[in-house]
């Protein structure tokens, strides 16, 4: 069964997608000429054809479709070898037919059993079940996945070249990786700084840092002047006094006073003896000197020194190594700095005192700290200048190094989850695929034998036994149908057996077309599908009927709709098109005898506006009066030429004819002068666009032509007295849904 048709840039049918959704067994369409229904019968007859268009089939099963329209009718009423049989069971049959039955039963339950299969596989709208819960499975697989691209797409941006763009060849590759990817899994942040390292857009070889040289400085910390207590000579008879007192360096410090005082005592201020001022001269002689100049010396040496390394150590910071790690350094230049001014501090107040003893501290610790910290930087500028001259092969090894973290650590659990479900999953769809195939074995085993036994009992004379039993029931004397030559055709003869074929009315070739239809839906044009399920289509089948065939032609299709209804038959849906409200009312009544459930019909309008046709799905039956709907055409298609020629015709025919009795010649023979003309070629227009068979054929006018034939068609009324009846019609209100 047909659950949805899609139209779109077809016939009538624009750009905007036009959807049928939630189709029924039975559904009926009701619209004007040339508002789009034949297209949909002619979608649902051959879909290929049709590009932009798209038919979903219950369960994925498509059946026969057997359309009547105008195709139909030209197809095989204007065949060269006359037409073509339909093939039916005879009356003389039944064990054969009980028997076909019988297996067309087993076959039915076949096909359920192939529906839930599928329904299990697919879901019942073909995009649910097993298949679905594996796509969902993919889906999720290839998020997370995704997730991870996500996660390391600037840490790792090199090493993931190739799948960043896609989550599905991504995902691919997470796979390949598990299955076939057998080298080590290296720490994460070694893979990040070996990634920042070689995967850089430009790669370029780097100078070793030197080594800080500390040697002179360590030979300063190493002299002896630093622990030299240094004072005056120790012959001289003043020696022992000062020695005494520990007070070498007072003196030393009071002798520029001492001498600046002609010889007064620059503490108590007395006259001393010029032995005194001898003694203190040979005290202080050239030997103490030396060692304060050498103290003095180690001061500017240490300093200048100290800044050197300092300056250099900066210099490495402020310029670093990419690998070098600046804070560390920085550090470590911190504690350096201290040491070298608390020694610095050391020397000067060794300047000061010159008898003291000092140990500067040592710098032999943080001289090692600074100096493996440069060593390590350059072991990696040299693994980096490696890199440089391997640059491929280090490359694909960090790459495969990259991915093998990714599936061995990141997404390992999730892989062997992914894995076994899809495991699971697999058997399943594998076993459901497996009883599909067998299922539609059996079935097409039954199909063949059906075949071999209605082979053996079809005919196409009963089809003619039963068209002409309705052709002579209904007055229609003058013709009927027989076998021609061939056998396998038919042809239309007089009771004379001459050809009556050229010499039809229009309304017989529409009623025997019909019932030739009527027949091929309940038999077959061959003997090889005799039994299969199908679904009928009837597009306006009462073009040029009389009320008389009308309603026979409504009866039959009652009749099939009944026995799908009541399941008697192969057909499993029907659809109903018409622009004839009266057939519409007829075929698409329902009873409450019926017993026919809400779900299993639909209602349909189908209108052309200025963007294309339209189609619109009702909850009830829509059609309610025939005049109504014909005066809400009127007025709300102002100037479409291929609605109003017939919308008109029709009007005037129901009032003035139907329900006036009025001659059409009488009304025209009110009118004098110009509008005569007018009104005689109104009425030759209705005739000329209102009786043809099919939707797109009508007679064509100008805008201007429409609006001076719809003065006239007001002065009609007018004249014949009727402008109040014309005034209420215009005013009525409607549902512009359907009148639009």
């Amino acid at each position: 069964m047909i659950t949805k048709i899609t139209i779109q840039n077809t016939a009538s049918y624009g750009e905007d997608t036009v959807q049928l959704d939630e189709l029924s067994k039975f559904n009926y369409f009701y619209g004007a000429n040339g508002s789009g229904k034949t297209t949909i019968s002619r979608i649902i007859q051959n879909i290929s054809n049709f590009t932009d268009c798209e038919l979903h089939w219950a369960n994925s099963i498509q059946l026969h479709p057997l359309v009547y329209n105008k195709d139909f009718v030209e197809a095989n009423f204007n065949h060269v070898d006359g037409i073509k049989g339909v093939f039916t069971l005879g009356n003389d049959t039944i064990e054969t037919y009980n028997k076909i039955q019988a297996l067309e039963g087993e076959k039915g339950k076949l096909i359920e059993r192939l529906r839930k299969y599928k329904i299990c596989l697919e879901g019942d709208d073909g995009s649910g079940g097993k298949n679905q819960d594996l796509l969902s499975l993919e889906t999720r697989f290839t998020d997370k996945c995704w997730d991870q691209k996500r996660k390391h797409d600037v840490a790792f941006k090199g090493a993931l070249e190739g799948y960043r763009s896609s989550a599905e060849k991504f995902k691919s590759y997470v796979l390949e990786n598990w299955f076939h990817n057998n080298v080590p899994i290296g720490a994460y942040e070694e893979l990040q700084v070996k990634c920042l390292s070689i995967f850089r857009d430009t790669l370029t070889p780097e100078i070793v840092i030197p080594n800080i040289n500390f040697d002179h400085i360590n030979d300063q910390n190493e002299s002896e002047i630093l622990t030299k207590r240094v004072i005056g000579k120790s012959d001289v008879d003043i020696a022992k006094l000062i020695e005494k007192l520990n007070s070498s360096d007072w003196v030393k410090e009071g002798l520029k006073y001492y001498d600046d005082q002609e010889r007064i005592c620059p503490f108590c201020q007395q006259h001393t003896t010029e032995a005194l001022s001898k003694s203190l001269s040979e005290y202080f002689d050239t030997t103490y000197q030396k060692d304060i100049n050498e103290i003095g010396k180690l001061y500017d040496d240490y300093s200048s020194l100290s800044t050197s390394v300092i300056r250099e150590i900066n210099n490495l910071t402020e310029n670093p190594s990419q690998f070098l790690v600046v804070e560390k350094l920085k550090n470590s230049l911190s504690i350096l700095e201290l040491k070298l001014s608390s020694n610095l501090k050391l020397i000067e107040e060794k300047k000061t005192e010159p008898s003291r003893s000092i140990t500067l501290a040592p710098l032999d610790v943080i001289q090692s700290e600074i100096a493996s910290i440069i060593n390590e930087t350059n072991a990696k500028i040299n693994e980096h200048n490696q890199l440089i001259s391997n640059i491929k092969t280090e490359r694909l090894s960090t790459t495969q190094k990259v991915w093998k973290y990714i599936v061995a650590e990141e997404l390992k659990d999730i892989i062997k989850d992914y894995l076994k479900e899809k495991d699971t999953l697999g058997k399943g769809i594998s076993g459901l695929n497996g009883k599909i195939t067998e299922t539609e074995s059996n079935i097409e085993t039954k199909s063949k034998e059906i075949q071999a036994l209605t082979k053996q009992t079809i005919s196409i004379q009963p089809t003619i036994d039963e068209i002409n039993g309705i052709l002579q029931n209904f007055g229609f004397s003058g013709f009927k149908l027989d076998k021609t030559e061939t056998g396998d055709f038919y042809k239309i003869i007089r009771s004379d057996n001459t050809d009556a074929k050229t010499t039809l009315s229009e309304g017989e070739i529409s009623f025997v077309t019909f019932l030739y239809f009527y027949c091929v839906i309940k038999g077959s044009l061959s003997d090889a599908d005799f039994a299969g399920d199908r679904i009928v289509v009837f597009d306006d089948p009462v073009s040029s009927l009389d009320n008389d065939v009308l309603f026979v032609v409504s009866s039959l299709i009652r009749q099939v709709i009944n026995d799908v209804k009541r399941a008697n038959c192969n057909i499993k849906q029907v659809f109903v098109l018409t622009h004839n409200v009266y057939f519409y009312k007829q075929v698409s009544f329902c009873k409450k005898s019926d017993r026919i459930s809400c779900n299993d019909i639909t209602y349909w309008i189908v209108k052309r506006t200025a963007s294309g046709s339209i189609v619109k799905k009702y909850p009830k039956n829509p059609i309610k009066s025939s005049y109504q709907l014909l005066w809400a055409e009127y007025s709300h298609n102002e100037n479409n030429s291929q609605i109003l020629p017939n919308v008109m015709r029709r009007i005037l025919e129901s009032y003035f004819t139907l329900l006036g009795d009025i001659d059409f010649d009488l009304i025209c023979n009110k009118f004098d002068g110009t509008r005569k003309p007018i009104c005689e070629s109104l009425f030759a227009w209705l005739h000329a666009g209102s009786h043809n068979v099919f939707d797109d054929a009508f007679y064509t006018v100008n805008d201007d032509g429409i609006a001076l034939y719809k003065d006239v068609f007001k002065l009609i009324f007018i004249n014949e007295g009727h402008e109040a009846h014309y005034n209420m019609m215009m005013c009525e209100p409607v549902d512009n849904e359907l009148a639009e």
